[in-house]
């Protein structure tokens, strides 16, 4: 962010390293009199422990209610599987102490968008960062389709349901 004001000039930068997780601040002040500096470093964050998750996630099945989801398996004892609506505010627990690499996701609404998360568990660590996918669920199929009196042409037809 930049901010402009009549004296000074203000930098905040944020700074995210992503290999060590570090976040650091730093603001930088200039005005017409004077020039000062100042730094402000956070306390490094720990990495985050437990496995790492699983890599190549796929659906390979997609129906109306649900959704098959597979993975390449990571050096993790067991997955966690969690699915959140695209209009919902938070993960919902699918599958939890799953050894394979296969999950069958649901019960889900037919033809809303899904965010799928695989984390990996080994003992009682649970990954920091999970193998994430989006996918939408088949619709429903429409009812009562009928064609109505009169409404079909030689190149057109009215149907309705």
């Amino acid at each position: 962010n930049m901010k402009f004001a009549l004296s000074s000039l203000s930098f905040y930068v944020v700074l995210l390293h992503l290999v060590n997780i570090q976040v650091s601040t730093a603001a930088t002040t200039t005005s017409a009199a004077t020039t000062s500096a100042a730094t402000t470093a956070a306390a490094p964050t720990a990495a985050p422990t437990g496995p790492p998750p699983p890599t190549n996630l796929q659906f390979t099945t997609v129906g109306t209610d649900s959704l098959v989801v597979e993975w390449t398996v990571s050096s993790a004892a067991k997955y966690r599987v969690t699915h959140q609506a695209a209009s919902a505010l938070g993960e919902t627990e699918s599958g939890t102490d799953i050894t394979g690499n296969t999950h069958t996701v649901s019960p889900l609404s037919p033809g809303a968008l899904y965010t799928i998360r695989v984390y990996g568990i080994s003992s009682a660590d649970v990954s920091g960062v999970a193998l994430t996918g989006n996918q939408r669920t088949v619709p429903s199929a429409p009812g009562a389709i009928s064609v109505a009196d009169g409404a079909a042409t030689t190149t057109d037809i009215t149907i309705t349901w």
